[in-house]
């Protein structure tokens, strides 16, 4: 569904993100409740950055499926630490973030950044460009923001 676009990106969540201990256990969860079909994500990731340092290290095993309009995803750390670790360790299997796009990463970013947020994780991606940020209070929210910049053709 074509929606007009609103300057800001928290005016309709595009996807949501739950951190799973196990996939396997996980996608058999979400397909017996009639979710899916669950693929892994496409875009290949170029690099990561954990709290804005270069992060090799870190390995998530990632599967998406489409409900409606809210892309729905699992995402199991493998190696490395990640705010995604942390958030397992801490909290278990849960939500981890609510996902959205925007037109402006780096604007919206120094927006959130000048009332107390900062980045914890970002990733570019290699097909079709694009990147992503997660955002969280410096002293910790229970939920993270994913702010997410697909190139223009695909941010719709």
């Amino acid at each position: 569904m074509d929606r007009p676009w609103n300057p800001s990106p928290f005016s309709q969540v595009r996807h949501v993100g739950i951190i799973v201990k196990d996939m396997q256990s996980a996608l058999k969860k979400y397909e017996a409740l009639g979710m899916g079909p669950f693929e892994p994500f496409s875009q290949g990731i170029k690099e990561r950055r954990v709290r804005g340092k270069v992060a090799p290290d870190v390995k998530l095993k990632v599967m998406t499926a489409q409900l409606g309009e809210i892309q729905f995803e699992l995402i199991q750390p493998l190696e490395g630490r990640s705010p995604q670790r942390e958030f397992l360790e801490k909290n278990g299997e849960r939500i981890h973030h609510l996902g959205f796009f925007t037109h402006d990463l780096q604007g919206d970013r120094d927006r959130l950044m000048k009332m107390g947020y900062e980045v914890i994780y970002s990733a570019d991606y290699v097909k079709g460009g694009g990147c992503d940020y997660y955002i969280n209070k410096k002293h910790g929210d229970e939920i993270v923001w994913e702010l997410i910049e697909w190139p223009a053709d695909k941010a719709s």
